[in-house]
């Protein structure tokens, strides 16, 4: 909708960016919350705080709602119609609402090294710097469904292009 949603990771504040460069605050967090990872999905931002919480927001800035994910999460992220979160070594999969549909044991994130980023309703990309590392993961099994290791030096970051490409 030619905005941009921004938070900096520690503070409590998310801003909107308007399509002329014009910032504004859209969500203050509530006391003791401060800010660590979001994601949107359906019309809604997911925010993941420092203290384990989701909190979930209009694109507007009223909270709709929040859960506990009782784990210490890095990452959050959408993949088809669920939401992700890295709380390493598990991977941690919740409907729009919260329900906690599954925990993905045997994927071995590490905390300090990994980067998810969605991919497709099925999967997300893992990216790990100090291993040389990009490999995809299924969400519902959490199976490595194939990896790169090695063929990359340093990766940061991964996005999907839409046409079968992860740049």
């Amino acid at each position: 909708k030619k905005v941009t949603y921004l938070g900096y990771k520690w503070e409590r504040c998310i801003y909107i960016i308007d399509k002329n460069g014009v910032s504004s605050v859209v969500v203050a967090l509530p006391d003791g919350k401060k800010f660590l990872r979001m994601t949107i999905f359906n019309d809604k931002l997911y925010v993941l705080t420092c203290d384990d919480w989701v909190l979930v927001y209009s694109l507007s800035g009223e909270q709709i709602t929040s859960w506990q994910i009782n784990s210490t999460g890095h990452h959050i992220v959408t993949a088809g119609d669920k939401l992700v979160v890295d709380c390493d070594p598990d991977l941690l999969v919740f409907d729009e609402e919260g329900n906690k549909l599954s925990i993905l044991s045997n994927v071995n994130l590490d905390e300090d090294d990994d980067n998810i980023f969605p991919l497709d309703s099925k999967s997300i990309i893992v990216v790990n710097f100090d291993c040389d590392n990009v490999k995809r993961i299924d969400i519902r099994t959490g199976e490595e469904l194939w990896s790169n290791e090695g063929d990359i030096s340093g990766p940061l970051s991964a996005v999907y292009d839409g046409h079968g490409n992860i740049l």
